[in-house]
Order: C-alpha cells, then sequence, then structure tokens
C-alpha cells in the first residue's frame, strides 16, 4: 500500500484502464481487442464502477491479490510440507520485490499469481483426495488462468505431466478424467479465444526478445530481487546499482543449494520431510513452463518474464524449505539477513523513483495550454493511451472512447483520435526491423492530412520510446511548415510547441 498512487499510470497500467471502461462487448469483441484475456479486464471493470479512477483506486485491486496470495502460498506450502515451511514461503512472498512491484501495478500479474496457487492447491488434495470434486475446481481455475494470460497453458501442460508422472498414486479413471477435463477447458480455450487472436498477437509480440542464456540469468535475479526491470521490457533503471543485490542473490542460492545437497544425504528426524510428490510438483511447476518458454522462444520471440511471475511461489517455496533446513543457529540467522537485505536494497529505490515515462506532467501542461483546433502529435502512437489517462483528467469519460489500439488499416495500427476541439495523431515506434517506420509513418499521416494542418499551431510529445534517430528528419519536416517556439522535458517525454507560419 505504500505510495501506492504517487506514481503516474504508464502505458501498461493505462491499457487496462481503457479496456475495463469498454463495455462487455469490446472486451470479448473482434480478434483484434482483448478477447483472448478477458478475466482481469472484466474485474476491472467492476472496481472501478465502485471506486472509481485514481491512481490508488485502480492499483488497490492488484494489492488484493497479492495480499491473498500470501495467505495461498502458506496453504499450499504447509500442505505439501509444514507449518515452518509453510510461515517461511509466506514471509518470502510478503518480501519478494518482484511480487511487490506488480502489486503495485494495474495488471493482471498478481492476479495470475493468485489463480495459479489456488490452481496447485486443489492439485495437491486431489492427489491425496481423488475425487471428481478437485477435478472440477482445479479445471476451473485452470480456465480462469488461461483467460487472465495465454501464458496460463504452461501450468495446464506442466500439471499434466505431473499427473502422467505421478501416475501411480491415482487410479487410472480418475488420472484419466483429470487429464480430459482440462484438455477439454484448454481446446475450448484456444478454439474460441486464442486461435482467432493469432495474426493480431503476431503483431503485437515485436518487441519480445529472441531466447538467449542471459534472460535465463535475468529470470533468475528477478525471481530473487525484481532484477533490473522486475521482468519488463523498458524500465529505465541503472544497472551499476544491482551490483549489491545480485552478489548477495548469488551468496543466498549458493550456501541455500549446498544446505540442500548436504541435509539430502542425511536422515535426521528434526527436519521435516516432504510428503510424497511435493518436490515434483515444485519442480515441474518451476522449470517445465520455463523451458517451454525458453525453447519456444528460440523460434519465435516470445519470452517475457513478467508473464513467468508465476513461477515465483514455487522458486520461493524450495528456497523455505532450504532455509528450515538449516540447524546451524548462525547460518540461519545469516541466511535471513541476506534474504531481507536483497529486497530491502531494491524496495526503497523502487519507491523513491518512477523509472517508467510519466506523462502526468506533459499532459497535463499541454491540456491547460492548448488552444482551440490545435493539434497534438504523440510518439510513440501507443502512449496516446496514457496520454489521455491524464489529459482532461477531471473528465471520468476521457478514456471511454479510445480504441487502445486504434484502428487496423494498410496492415498496420494508425492512431487518430479527436478529443472535443483538439485531433491527436500518433507516429508510429521505431522497430529493430523496420529502422525507418517512424517517419514513413509521420510523412504518410503529412500526406494524408491527418494532423489538420490548416490548424494553427502543433504540439509534439515525444517520450524516450520515440526519440531516436527517425525524430530529426521528422522536426525537419515539420519545419517546412512551422516554427519551434520552444521545448521542455517533462520526466521523460519532451514537449515541444510549434507555430505554423504565416
Amino acid at each position: 500500500m505504500y505510495c501506492l498512487g504517487n506514481k503516474a499510470i504508464w502505458y501498461d497500467e493505462a491499457c487496462s484502464i481503457a479496456a475495463a471502461l469498454k463495455n462487455p462487448g469490446y472486451i470479448f469483441g473482434p480478434p483484434h481487442t482483448l478477447s483472448y484475456k478477458t478475466l482481469y479486464f472484466l474485474l476491472l471493470k467492476l472496481w472501478i464502477n465502485a471506486f472509481g479512477l485514481s491512481e490508488f483506486a485502480l492499483r488497490s485491486l492488484s494489492v488484493i491479490f497479492s495480499v491473498s496470495s500470501i495467505y495461498l502460498i502458506f496453504r499450499l506450502a504447509n500442505l505439501l510440507f509444514c507449518r515452518r515451511v509453510a510461515v517461511m514461503s509466506s514471509f518470502l512472498l510478503s518480501i519478494s520485490a518482484f511480487h511487490i512491484f506488480h502489486a503495485q501495478q494495474v495488471r493482471y500479474q498478481s492476479l495470475m499469481v493468485t489463480l495459479v496457487l489456488a490452481s496447485y492447491i486443489f492439485l495437491v488434495k486431489f492427489l491425496s483426495h481423488p475425487g471428481m470434486k478437485y477435478i472440477l475446481l482445479t479445471s476451473l481455475f485452470n480456465f480462469l488462468i488461461l483467460n487472465t494470460h495465454p501464458y496460463g497453458i504452461l501450468i495446464i501442460i506442466a500439471q499434466a505431466l505431473f499427473v502422467l508422472i505421478y501416475f501411480k498414486t491415482i487410479t487410472k479413471p480418475l488420472a484419466f478424467k483429470w487429464i480430459i477435463f482440462q484438455a477439454a477447458g484448454a481446446c475450448a480455450y484456444l478454439i474460441l479465444f486464442l486461435l482467432p487472436s493469432l495474426y493480431y498477437l503476431n503483431d503485437r509480440t515485436w518487441w519480445m526478445p529472441r531466447a538467449n542464456p542471459v534472460l535465463l540469468r535475468e529470470f533468475f535475479f528477478t525471481l530473487m530481487f525484481g532484477g533490473h526491470r522486475f521482468g519488463l521490457d523498458d524500465y529505465d533503471t541503472s544497472l551499476d546499482l544491482l551490483v549489491i543485490p545480485q552478489m548477495l542473490a548469488f551468496i543466498f542460492l549458493t550456501i541455500l543449494l549446498s544446505v540442500i545437497i548436504n541435509f539430502s544425504r542425511k536422515t535426521d528426524n528434526s527436519v521435516s520431510k516432504a510428503k510424497p510428490g511435493s518436490y515434483c510438483v515444485l519442480f515441474s511447476w518451476l522449470f517445465l513452463p520455463l523451458a517451454i518458454a525458453y525453447t519456444v522462444s528460440c523460434f519465435k520471440p516470445l519470452f517475457a518474464i513478467k508473464h513467468l511471475i508465476y513461477l515465483l511461489p514455487p522458486f520461493l517455496i524450495l528456497s523455505a524449505k532450504g532455509y528450515t533446513a538449516v540447524k546451524n543457529h548462525i547460518l540461519k540467522v545469516s541466511l535471513l539477513i541476506i534474504a531481507i537485505m536483497i529486497s530491502a536494497f531494491r524496495l526503497p529505490l523502487f519507491y523513491s523513483r518512477d523509472y517508467n515515462i510519466n506523462w502526468r506532467q506533459p499532459a497535463t501542461y499541454i491540456f491547460h495550454n492548448l488552444k482551440p483546433r490545435e493539434s497534438i502529435i504523440i510518439c510513440t502512437r501507443m502512449e496516446i493511451i496514457p496520454f489521455m489517462y491524464y489529459f482532461d483528467y477531471g473528465n471520468k469519460d476521457r478514456l471511454k472512447a479510445l480504441d487502445i489500439y486504434g484502428q487496423w488499416s494498410k496492415g498496420t495500427w494508425e492512431t487518430v483520435i479527436k478529443y472535443n476541439n483538439a485531433v491527436m495523431v500518433g507516429i508510429a515506434e521505431r522497430r529493430s526491423a523496420k529502422p525507418s517506420n517512424p517517419f514513413e509513418d509521420f510523412t504518410n499521416k503529412f500526406a494524408e492530412n491527418k494532423f489538420s494542418w490548416h490548424d494553427n499551431n502543433v504540439w509534439v510529445a515525444t517520450s524516450r520510446w520515440g526519440w531516436g534517430d527517425n525524430f530529426p528528419l521528422i522536426e525537419r519536416k515539420l519545419s517546412d511548415t512551422h516554427i519551434k517556439v520552444f521545448e521542455e522535458s517533462f520526466g521523460g517525454v519532451r514537449v515541444a510547441y510549434w507555430r505554423k507560419r504565416s
């Protein structure tokens, strides 16, 4: 809850808000909308209707899911091991920088962790007490997981492989029923929601990096202390500041692994033993989705750490199990201090600085200084969404009419928004495969008179995503008809005001 409403809404959050403000037909609508991940947006819609559109209110929904996860990880670890491991697992999750960061985002990640934990609780109960009750409950939660994000399919695959491996404790008819119910839910989701959206999704995954060993290292550092980007693609934080938590994380894992290996060779009645299948559950949960996502990304880049946040609980439960196996008091206290320091080093930086692009100041400034019939150019085009959240902030309907992905035309997304007397035109982002794309997009819109050049003046707002080797060309083209009056920087956004030549 600390500083929950202080930071500005950024692009991903603004997309969630804009989608939630739509009617359900938009969310379940054509493939180019959000039909492949509906659950969080529907819940957020209900939440907005009850509590409003302030930053604090919007992010509170994720806080509720995250706090619920702390209780659910306790329940799961208690089922797999014992109360001591459960308490330590809850503690590690409650101080996890990765977990806390996404608890303060208007995004689906916290909901995903909650649903996956609930699914595994019912799966473990199914192993202990096989029956249709837990088959149906696991199937329900897995279907909800799929409708939260397509990465949920990796959880179903991991659970199915685990059930096949752990076949001996379950009667064959029940095991087959479990697999059939999971397969039915997955197939229904694929046919009704995901497959019709594949063409659209292909266009939306251009930013994802191809699989490489550095990503795996970053993945485990993210689980330990949030990494340098909290699983996001663009998060402007200095790597130099993260040397200390990286060293602490390495020391913590090294000691923990040596302790686990040492105690695995001994029989000690004082150390609680795992229940049958516990390690198999956790290792299949942690490594199978990771291996599948990484392997697929070798051919089609789809590896995004933020989408794998549901692998945090098994990592922490295994860490808690290793910690509780330590007998030496001094070593135990040292490990606890290191675990706290890893997150404690990262969290103050997260709370005190906003590393995302802040559209609060530039949007407010333009709104208060905008004259009738002036145009606003925004680069990149997708950032019209966070811009509109703060533009005309007092109007609660400001995002309702905004199609968050613009209109599909000429094989690409084109964003031209008319709001009251202003025309807002988005300029395409620079992609590695299309380095000249922003300037080409600008000249095309210029030729088609998308900017309403009969207006007197033009505002240009450009974030760090849009500023680059293309933008001097855009300014040179703009200078043919306009004169730059001033330019100012607002938290990662450059705002320039151009007056039309007389």
